[in-house]
């Protein structure tokens, strides 16, 4: 795929062919003596995604969030780099590893959170100082909007900014009682 190279050889035939050039173990279904060079990172994303990724009925993470916190993860608990994730291989690894995930659209793996990235209380503070913000200063307009465009400016330098469909979704959950259909937040919730 990365070289954009199509594909027209069948898993039967490419088996066949490797099994005349390479040593191959029909009890361990494996060739001997073969490696790549993707092995090391792959065998890394798998101990990141088993140590840090959990299943969250009520939380998503984005494909594009995940090799950012996979490169954190590397550096906090000290892994050689063993190379990046980008988006493409990011869906592949987990397509291919975890195929009970549900990706939607190819953006969103739905039902599951990071444990060294919790947006959901990240949402819940920026909520507090907007509220703050709003109660400070009556010409803003206290709505999801508003507080969605709040949290961006705060959030300009953070390497990890959270979606405007994942912010909205918990702001509507926290807010629920104090939000019209107009995504205004009634002035009661300052009080």
């Amino acid at each position: 795929r990365k070289e954009d190279i199509p594909n027209i050889i069948f898993h039967g035939s490419l088996h066949a062919t490797f099994q005349k050039q390479l040593e191959y173990n029909k009890e361990k279904e494996s060739y001997m003596g073969v490696t790549s060079v993707y092995l090391p990172t792959m065998a890394t994303f798998l101990n990141f995604w088993n140590d840090v990724i959990k299943e969250d009925d009520d939380s998503e993470i984005e494909v594009e969030e995940v090799p950012i916190l996979f490169q954190k993860w590397e550096k906090e608990n000290k892994q050689k780099n063993s190379g990046s994730i980008d988006y493409d291989i990011c869906i592949d690894l987990i397509k291919h590893f975890y195929s009970d995930i549900t990706i939607e659209d190819d953006k969103y793996i739905l039902n599951i959170s990071c444990s060294i990235w919790n947006k959901r209380e990240e949402v819940i503070l920026e909520l507090e100082k907007f509220k703050q913000i709003c109660a400070a200063n009556n010409e803003i307009e206290p709505s999801l909007n508003g507080a969605y465009q709040s949290y961006t400016i705060t959030a300009i330098d953070k390497e990890l900014i959270i979606s405007k469909r994942f912010f909205e979704k918990v702001a509507l959950e926290v807010l629920e009682q104090y939000i019209d259909d107009d995504g205004l937040i009634e002035e009661k919730w300052f009080s």
